[in-house]
């Protein structure tokens, strides 16, 4: 990292201070630790003016002097979900970067045109370095999450064309279900029973089957919903609004499958009903 990168990335230096052109090779190492290694290592104190050191085989590193915290960023790039929060900076003046840097800039307009004042300036440094690509910031993040955009689009579609089809699947077991029952009804409205005692009957006994599947898919898929992380980009695997959705249309869907028929059956002729087979 180099002075200004945390300004050019609009990330707020939560305490000390960020890099600067005096962090040079010969000056005193340094550090800029994030929020999730400050908790890691640095419990209820402040980590400024504290010395780390890297840990490497068959390397031996300096102390490094903390002199900034800020927040947790992605480090390890887009997609690694189960990499650990935990990271630092050091100054590239300080680091062992050999292969080659990548310079970001903040523009106003299309960052295209400066593309050759840029080149230019690099030039002016040392005329044998060389800008091998240049794009812009979106155009990066799109090449690494164009597998979450495009598969999960195919979830998505897949999973409401699940839903409708469990959906339509509970409507007819149970509305079969109720309609096996006509002969019940028919036997209860002969003796007397009232068309909405008929349909409380039908539908607290729907409510029950109801209740236990829906208990029984919810624990299901809690216990089957983290494996799906690795193939997720900044969605939780366990979001409510998913939950209740699915819950509240299978319910929707089972309701009025049973109150449906119960009200039809409710409204035959007892002696109909009772020559049902």
């Amino acid at each position: 990292m180099t002075a200004g990168y945390f300004h050019t990335f609009q990330t707020q230096i939560l305490s000390g201070r960020e890099f600067t052109i005096a962090d040079t090779a010969s000056s005193q190492a340094v550090a800029i630790v994030n929020q999730s290694f400050a908790r890691a290592h640095f419990p209820n104190v402040d980590p400024i003016g504290h010395q780390m050191r890297r840990i490497r085989p068959n390397a031996k590193e300096p102390w490094l002097t903390i002199v900034g915290v800020v927040p947790d960023l992605i480090m390890e790039g887009i997609g690694r979900n189960n990499a650990s929060p935990v990271g630092y900076y050091i100054p590239i003046p300080q680091s062992d970067v050999a292969n080659g840097v990548r310079i970001a800039l903040r523009t106003r307009g299309d960052a295209a045109t400066l593309t050759p004042s840029v080149r230019s300036a690099v030039a002016s440094l040392d005329s044998e370095l060389a800008i091998y690509e240049v794009s812009t910031l979106q155009r990066v993040i799109e090449r690494q999450t164009w597998f979450y955009t495009v598969f999960g689009t195919f979830f998505m579609i897949f999973g409401f064309c699940a839903l409708f089809l469990a959906a339509a699947g509970l409507y007819g077991v149970m509305s079969f279900a109720v309609t096996q029952r006509t002969r019940e009804m028919g036997v209860r409205s002969a003796l007397g029973a009232q068309g909405t005692q008929l349909i409380v009957l039908v539908m607290r006994r729907s409510v029950v089957q109801l209740a236990v599947g829906l208990l029984l898919g919810l624990i299901l898929a809690l216990l089957v919903s983290d494996k799906l992380q690795p193939v997720l980009y900044h969605v939780n695997p366990r979001d409510a609004a998913v939950f209740i959705g699915v819950v509240v249309t299978l319910a929707v869907a089972a309701l009025v499958a049973s109150f449906l028929p119960a009200r039809r059956v409710t409204r035959i002729d007892p002696v109909v009903a009772l020559a049902v087979e």
